[in-house]
């Protein structure tokens, strides 16, 4: 920790009474540390244009196009259910 970054050792720093570190034993990079949320804490995440765009995707297809992309939708909302399955035999390496 020490060589990577620039702290001291937790037995170094337990000699300090908790919660009142003094700065110069730490190395100033961390002083500037902060632990605030800047607005990380709700994301905005929609995949709703890539939903519609999935729709008319799926509208232009043909009927194997459509069976196609229904079994990978199908695959990604059904984690648990997969076309995989275990090998009959043990494989040689």
């Amino acid at each position: 920790m020490r060589t990577t970054h620039s702290l001291s050792y937790p037995c170094e720093l337990s000699r300090f009474v908790v919660g009142s570190i003094p700065l110069g034993a730490i190395h100033m990079f961390w002083w500037r540390l902060s632990f605030s949320d800047q607005g990380l804490s709700k994301p905005k995440i929609s995949i709703n244009e890539e939903m519609e765009s999935i729709s008319k995707r799926f509208q232009e297809l043909d009927v194997c196009g459509k069976i196609t992309l229904k079994s990978k939708l199908r695959e990604i909302a059904y984690l648990d259910v997969n076309s995989m399955s275990a090998p009959s035999e043990k494989v040689k390496t």
